[in-house]
């Protein structure tokens, strides 16, 4: 019996052993789940932290887009008014020479028909100078033929005269 009481003692005392071996394992196995805890809620924590300034960064990512596309659209905007209003003075500009040159054409036209006028009447002028100038030439040629008439004339006069006194 003492044996068997020794044995269950012994048996026991392992059982003791066993049990303050499983609660100090049991403690451990807390310790290490209360670190694993601290450790996710740290890890869950830097996650929401990373996931929180992932989406700050996109927002002002995509901020950042919106303000640059603003800027290009405004920019080419302003490109277009700029290009618009280009248009609009040359067209203006072309609006102006045209009517200048249809103002120089009429005045060249009208300056024509001037010059062809007075063309004409120059024409006319040098037909009735030539005309004139015939009929001075055939008066010329009269007068030189009396002239002539008027000299043989005088020498045959003085011939005579000098012949009678002779």
């Amino acid at each position: 019996l003492r044996q068997l009481s020794a044995e269950q003692e012994a048996v026991v005392g392992q059982q003791e052993e066993s049990r303050v071996a499983l609660e100090a394992m049991s403690q451990e196995l807390e310790e290490e789940q209360a670190k694993h805890r601290i450790d996710v809620k740290e890890l869950e924590g830097m996650q929401d932290s990373m996931l929180k300034q992932i989406g700050e960064l996109k927002e002002a990512r995509e901020g950042k887009q919106q303000r640059e596309q603003a800027a290009a659209e405004e920019h080419l905007r302003s490109e277009a008014e700029s290009l618009r209003k280009t248009l609009e003075a040359a067209a203006e500009e072309v609006e102006s020479t045209r009517q200048q040159l249809e103002k120089e054409r009429r005045r060249c036209e009208e300056m024509e028909m001037q010059l062809t006028a007075e063309r004409n009447f120059n024409k006319e002028q040098v037909q009735a100078l030539s005309e004139q100038l015939l009929q001075t030439s055939e008066s010329v040629e009269e007068l030189r033929k009396e002239l002539y008439l008027q000299a043989e004339l005088k020498a045959n006069l003085e011939l005579e005269l000098s012949t009678k006194a002779a």
